[in-house]
């Protein structure tokens, strides 16, 4: 996204959580809302029927399971996230609703654990998590996108991405999309036979507020993780799913507000947890670590130029906002750039994305990627009769 299309899509989210939020209460859906007291827990009514002390000894096994991945967190975020990452890509026929998922059945031969839901942000689609395959021809395997992909299938997390219906600006409507969310969602299970496992759902920035938006509707996720974007703090109730405020500190407009919204979470007693996006220095390998199609000599050369064209100071870091810049230029020689294998389109190229993250003002992150989904697994894992634990 551009400078002026991250400012929009910031605006236009927000507002469209204020609209949904006012018109969800205004209806009467208030009251159904308190009445099923915001339940934590997506799972199907047949997931009730578990026998309490099956789900204690699975809680037990979850719980030693989640403290050894804790400790091996920083480890494993420091692995080259280079496997491929293929999804299916389908489309709803009743309703016209685009998805792109990938079980843990089948990618990784193991049994799912919990379902993620994925929110894409303005000017983006489902088809960004995953790599172009025969069985999602659309696809383009965004970097950051990806690697969350890989890393929650590598947990037990089945996937499931889903377009907004907007293709204009592309962002999410919560007026529109929380139903159509839940329908793919549905969908995903009865044809994975994935029914009796927790949802969790993480998105950014008009992404991050559509999954506010499930966060407060009748039947939430277990968990959340809400990357990029403030939301009202006074949405925020006692009720409110486990959540994470995933954010980018050079973002000056929209700090400040999550301090609010983890403050009110706090005084409710409510499990939140804050996550940081620092600035990354564009190193020889920056490139190379996150993007399969780009060689350690490319990634050493774009590295380079940009030393030499003063995009990056000596310690390798942006000098400047990369939107605001234009980088793309000094890389129009490279070889792989000048033959089209490597694009540096705004919103559909993988080095435009991690020059975003490099600068850490706005962009989907991975920094924390491990301990964010270690926390919504344990909260979503140790759900039982519509509730919790905090």
């Amino acid at each position: 996204m551009n400078d002026h299309t991250t400012k929009t899509c910031i605006i236009v989210a927000t507002a469209l959580v204020v609209v949904f939020f006012v018109t969800t209460f205004a209806t009467g859906s208030s009251s159904t809302t308190k009445q099923q007291g915001l339940e934590v827990d997506l799972r199907e009514s047949g997931n009730k029927n578990r026998s309490h002390a099956g789900v204690e000894a699975t809680r037990a096994s979850h719980s030693a399971e989640e403290k050894t991945t804790l400790q091996e967190s920083k480890k494993s975020e420091s692995r080259e996230a280079v496997q491929s990452v293929r999804g299916i890509k389908t489309t709803l026929s009743d309703s016209g609703i685009e998805m792109v998922y990938q079980t843990v059945e089948k990618a990784r031969g193991k049994t799912s654990r919990a379902i993620l839901f994925l929110a894409h942000g303005c000017s983006h689609s489902a088809t960004d998590f995953f790599d172009k395959s025969d069985d999602c021809k659309e696809c383009i395997g965004l970097p950051i996108e990806r690697k969350i992909v890989s890393t929650a299938l590598d947990k037990g997390l089945s996937v499931v991405a889903v377009t907004s219906q907007d293709r204009g600006s592309k962002c999410w409507n919560p007026q529109d999309d929380v139903a159509r969310i839940k329908k793919a969602v549905e969908s995903f299970r009865k044809t994975n036979n994935l029914e009796k496992i927790p949802l969790v759902a993480l998105g950014a920035s008009s992404g991050g507020a559509i999954v506010h938006a499930l966060g407060i509707s009748s039947e939430p996720p277990a968990a959340i993780a809400v990357q990029i974007m403030p939301v009202p703090p006074e949405h925020l109730t006692e009720k409110y799913p486990p959540a994470i405020f995933w954010h980018m500190p050079r973002d000056q407009r929209g700090a400040p507000v999550i301090a609010e919204d983890i403050n009110a979470l706090k005084s409710f007693k409510r499990p939140v947890k804050e996550l940081k996006c620092e600035p990354k220095p564009i190193d020889e390998e920056f490139f190379s670590r996150m993007i399969p199609e780009v060689s350690k000599q490319t990634s050493s050369k774009i590295a380079e130029i940009f030393k030499k064209k003063n995009i990056i100071d000596d310690k390798h870091m942006l000098v400047e906002d990369p939107r605001r810049t234009d980088w793309r230029k000094e890389l129009a020689e490279l070889e792989d750039v000048a033959s089209g294998k490597l694009p540096l389109k705004a919103d559909a190229s993988g080095i435009s994305e991690l020059m975003n993250v490099a600068w850490a003002q706005h962009e989907f992150c991975d920094e924390g990627l491990e301990e964010a989904l270690s926390f919504m697994m344990s909260h979503a894992l140790n759900c039982t009769g519509g509730s919790c634990s905090a």
